[in-house]
């Protein structure tokens, strides 16, 4: 399937153009495409070289399937099967919200949560806790979160007021990613101070929030004081973002941070364009971050070549700069 060349430095987009998901099968990408709108932009053999970029074995196989949604710039989901290799989830899926490590939410928006939610459970994506409604006054949403392949959980955001400038489409792309965080300060200082992420919008909920039925009964969050959050982006914007969450009292919980790396399942990895890679590298370890992997040179549908590096947040979420060479 040939694709039109990407470049999303070119296009100006400088938050997380895709987030890389770990399956162990892609009946839940036909699922997504099906139920929520998205199309396959590519499939085929993943290029040899994510051998060396991932650390796996010359023998593994690795395959994907790239969707999107059309109408809208990046925030694609790279569904990726990683063969005779042995392989754990990342996050369970009987992980709980206060449980540390890995990315945790992935963010979309629909026009009628209560109509896609059902037609995803159809589909095999089934619903976490069912539609749930928050209104703040001048702004009231709804929100569901599904379970997607391998551990992975899909939250939807239907804007009821004010309505969106743009209206979304049925499903709309990922445009944030948040990840539950051990340290929130250690976590902060790592995207913000190291990576020179700004922040977008920083916030402390209180513990008792009834909101927090989206997630479990509230008696589980019996004892928290706080959450804290901060969402952050390259130019402090909220397209391709990354939210942390720190939990202040929540009861003891797991830490998967050691599990999120290729070859195990689940939201896997972030991927961000950026214009030249050696500069980039160079300032990050002016800042003491450094990759976990050399650099490799690849072919990455829909870009072209690139040359990539990964690095790992203090949560283990890998993450991976690239430079489109083509």
């Amino acid at each position: 399937m040939k694709t039109q060349r990407k470049s999303p430095v070119r296009d100006g987009y400088t938050g997380f153009t895709e987030v890389v998901v770990s399956v162990s099968h892609f009946g839940k990408a036909a699922g997504l495409a099906q139920a929520g709108g998205w199309e396959r932009l590519h499939s085929g053999p993943g290029a040899p070289e994510l051998h060396r970029a991932w650390g796996l074995k010359p023998e593994t196989r690795i395959d994907e399937q790239l969707l999107h949604v059309p109408s809208m710039p990046y925030g694609y989901l790279r569904f990726t099967r990683i063969s005779d290799t042995p392989q754990q989830p990342v996050r369970p899926l009987d992980a709980r919200p206060w449980d540390t490590g890995g990315l945790w939410l992935l963010y979309t928006r629909s026009t009628n949560d209560a109509a896609l939610s059902q037609a995803l459970a159809n589909e095999g994506w089934p619903t976490v806790r069912g539609v749930h409604g928050f209104d703040f006054g001048e702004l009231a949403v709804n929100e569901v979160h599904q379970h997607g392949p391998d551990g992975m959980v899909l939250s939807i955001i239907e804007q009821l007021k004010p309505p969106l400038a743009v209206p979304a489409p049925l499903l709309t792309h990922v445009f944030n990613a948040a990840i539950i965080v051990r340290d929130f300060d250690k976590a902060r200082e790592f995207f913000v101070d190291q990576l020179g992420f700004r922040p977008w919008m920083e916030v402390e909920w209180a513990g008792d929030n009834p909101g927090l039925t989206l997630l479990a009964d509230l008696e589980a969050f019996k004892g928290v004081k706080t959450i804290k959050t901060v969402i952050v982006h390259p130019k402090g914007e909220n397209l391709g973002s990354v939210e942390l969450i720190g939990w202040d009292g929540a009861q003891p919980g797991r830490d998967f941070s050691e599990r999120a790396q290729p070859p195990n399942l689940g939201a896997l990895a972030l991927r961000f364009g950026v214009a030249n890679l050696a500069t980039h590298l160079d300032r990050l370890r002016g800042h003491g971050i450094s990759p976990v992997r050399p650099v490799t040179e690849l072919t990455l549908e829909p870009y072209g070549r690139v040359r990539l590096a990964p690095i790992r947040s203090p949560d283990g979420v890998w993450i991976e700069f690239f430079e489109v060479l083509d």
